[in-house]
């Protein structure tokens, strides 16, 4: 069934993207005025959306179609992802934006040295999809706490916060919708992550882990992000 599933994703993809090469490619060509000028300036701004909207859409099926190959889990005897190296990283990417909504960073790392059955890449491209939603809704002035444990061959690493409280709407728009509206990255481009929460939750998936969020007026929210660990390479070739 999942070889069947996998072969139905890649050809919608192939689909998808030969459509959205020619929306791209004729709306390339109106921008550029080849076959004569567009003289509304409305016209012009649609040109620059739909081309724009396009080429987001293509990167979308992208990463959709990486989550279906090998790249989104790691091969045998392949060198992981170092765990506390991702979360620096992130942090360090995001250090302008937390000073400026004022928000302090309280981190407490116990699996220093794992390595995750991740690429490194990979990681911290999840690491910083997931950061930045949670940035997005903090209140001013909020902690950000960031913990990690180890679990049967797993690491997961929480970012939790006392004043983050989501609706149960925003659970799921967050968890099950890989577009949802204002909480989409299509809206969201700018910051050149080109994932949103829910493909944050189909790469853990596939590479064996989750992504799972609380919530609650007494509790706050934590956002856990659960991966396995590089195992042991002793006897692989």
């Amino acid at each position: 069934k999942n070889s069947e599933k996998t072969k139905m994703l890649r050809q919608v993809s192939h689909e998808l993207r030969t459509a959205l090469n020619v929306v791209a490619g004729f709306s390339e060509s109106m921008q550029k005025e080849l076959f004569g000028s567009v003289e509304n300036q409305r016209y012009k701004e649609y040109v620059d959306d739909i081309l724009a909207s396009s080429r987001q859409l293509q990167e979308m099926i992208s990463r959709f179609a990486d989550i279906t190959s090998k790249g989104a889990a790691i091969e045998v005897g392949k060198v992981g992802a170092r765990h506390k190296v991702g979360i620096e990283s992130v942090l360090q990417h995001l250090s302008d934006r937390l000073e400026e909504g004022g928000i302090s960073v309280q981190v407490n790392l116990d699996s220093t040295f794992s390595e995750l059955a991740v690429e490194q890449d990979r990681l911290e491209q999840m690491l910083l999809s997931l950061v930045l939603y949670i940035v997005r809704h903090l209140p001013p002035n909020d902690r950000l706490s960031v913990n990690d444990m180890d679990v049967e061959g797993y690491v997961v690493t929480s970012f939790s916060s006392k004043q983050l409280v989501l609706s149960r709407t925003e659970l799921q728009i967050a968890l099950e919708e890989p577009v949802g509206g204002s909480y989409s990255w299509l809206f969201n481009a700018g910051d050149g992550i080109g994932a949103d929460l829910f493909v944050v939750g189909q790469w853990a998936r596939a590479m064996g882990g989750s992504l799972e969020i609380s919530s609650s007026e007494k509790e706050g929210s934590c956002f856990s992000l659960k991966l396995p660990k590089l195992p042991a390479l002793t006897g692989l070739k």
